[in-house]
């Protein structure tokens, strides 16, 4: 991590999209670790060491897209899980990243229908898109609900 920091500020890069794995602890290839506590410990020491390289740290793909095979880049993909084991899993590395001080989030084109309930011609639109969803990103709203 130490050496991408560095490269990035020879680079002149200021904002990175890293941590470059998914911020969630959905069982996939593409997460960190399965193991909620395990992922955000290791991605809070990622963004630690970005950020006092005067780097700006972004946690991707809120609301966690690794439940969810497909590429969301093609296809709007779907996070499935219930809202409590959101909240257990994804929801918590994501609460403990924004807790730990990252600069910012990236939402992902995917949905949330245990949380999402706005639609357009009866499909859930992507997180990127309704308004509902951004509150769910802003530091306040995390601590005002408890997540």
């Amino acid at each position: 991590m130490l050496s991408i920091t560095r490269t990035a500020g020879v680079a002149s890069l200021l904002l990175l999209g890293s941590p470059g794995l998914p911020a969630d602890a959905s069982p996939n290839t593409r997460s960190l670790s399965e193991d909620p506590e395990r992922a955000t410990r290791l991605l809070a020491s990622q963004v630690k060491v970005m950020q006092e390289a005067g780097l700006i740290s972004t946690v991707k793909h809120f609301p966690g897209d690794g439940v969810d095979f497909r590429d969301q880049h093609l296809v709007t993909t779907v996070n499935s899980l219930s809202l409590p084991e959101w909240r257990r899993t994804c929801g918590r590395v994501f609460q403990g990243l924004i807790e730990a001080g990252v600069a910012s989030v990236m939402v992902g084109h995917l949905t949330l229908p245990a949380y999402q309930k706005e639609r357009l011609e009866g499909r859930l639109l992507p997180a990127t898109l309704p308004a509902r969803s951004s509150p769910i990103c802003s530091r306040a709203s995390w601590a005002s609900r408890g997540w």
